[in-house]
């Protein structure tokens, strides 16, 4: 964070997700000008990414809502995505494996060009992600597959945690 700085964020990659899961988006190298890691989500499985262990920081203003934002692309020009994050921490004498509790954003109309990016934002308010500075945190991203209708694979490079900082 610079000074002055009231939010900062966090890069969760696809190279880095852990593939844990059971039902797990496939991961591989995507793009012919600039090749990266992606995870494919499929359309019929409702498959989960799993990123390891991370600390949020001593200056997570946990009074504020936090925002993710997956930016994802597909081979079709029509229907709608949907994803569900779960972020959950823990803090000093808690329990280190607590249950998932998964958030779903509001479905969003696919780009009209097979994959053009689609933003897609998801907001948690500060009343129901219940974090605290200093927790450690579990992050998992799924495709609601019975809430959208995107018929085919969804793909993304990763997912933007931003938040508020305290002064």
């Amino acid at each position: 964070i610079m000074a002055g700085e009231k939010y900062a964020s966090i890069w969760f990659n696809a190279k880095d997700e852990n593939q844990s899961a059971t039902n797990k988006p496939e991961k591989l190298l995507y793009g012919t000008n600039h090749k990266r890691d992606e995870l494919a989500f499929d359309k019929t499985t409702a498959e989960t990414a799993v990123w390891d262990l991370f600390k949020l920081p001593s200056f997570f203003d946990a009074s504020k809502d936090i925002v993710f934002t997956i930016p994802n692309h597909t081979s079709v020009t029509t229907g709608t995505i949907c994803w569900e994050v779960s972020i959950v921490g823990t803090g000093d004498s808690e329990d280190e494996d607590p249950a998932d509790s998964f958030v779903a954003h509001t479905a969003e109309n696919v780009d009209g060009t097979a994959h053009n990016w689609t933003y897609s934002t998801l907001t948690i308010a500060a009343a129901s992600h219940g974090l605290a500075a200093n927790d450690t945190c579990c992050l998992k991203v799924r495709r609601k597959v019975a809430s959208d209708d995107a018929d085919a694979d969804v793909y993304i490079s990763g997912i933007e945690m931003r938040f508020e900082c305290t002064s």
